[in-house]
């Protein structure tokens, strides 16, 4: 059973996925170069973890989710194209996946004062901001592997 937001997700990144496929490739757009990489927090692989490599104030960030060994694969402009060359602060996040419990407006239980439950991250909170996680990365002309490992 697929949550609300689990269904919006999906349906966002896959019209992503077609607006990347439409062969629009700007002349202008940077060149990027393919880079993979693992997550690891205290030792194990992370499943499920968004990785974001945030470039300095001229760039274009970079993002990936991680598989159940914890790979990952960047994205910047289509599906694994990797990562502009240069540095990059690094933010790992994992959040708790939860089933709404929300009904519908036009349901005859709908109560608007109910509020949903805030997700809980599932990493130390110092690895959802770039700028204090502590990880960086530096991204080549030759593809690469980043290896980013967490720990309480």
């Amino acid at each position: 059973m697929y949550n609300v937001k689990s269904l919006i997700l999906g349906l966002v990144a896959t019209s992503g996925m077609l607006m990347g496929c439409s062969g629009d490739k700007s002349p202008d757009r940077p060149a990027t170069t393919p880079t993979t990489g693992v997550v690891t927090y205290n030792g194990d692989p992370v499943e499920g973890a968004t990785v974001t490599f945030k470039p300095g104030a001229d760039g274009k960030a970079a993002f990936g989710k991680t598989d159940g060994e914890g790979k990952f694969a960047l994205t910047t402009f289509e599906g694994g194209d990797g990562a502009i060359p240069g540095s990059y602060t690094v933010a790992v996040t994992k959040m708790e996946v939860m089933e709404s419990n929300a009904v519908s407006m036009d349901d005859p239980n709908y109560d608007p004062t109910i509020e949903e439950p805030e997700p809980k991250s599932l990493l130390p909170a110092k690895y959802a901001d770039a700028a204090n996680s502590g990880l960086t990365a530096t991204v080549g002309t030759e593809p690469g592997d980043v290896k980013l490992e967490l720990a309480d």
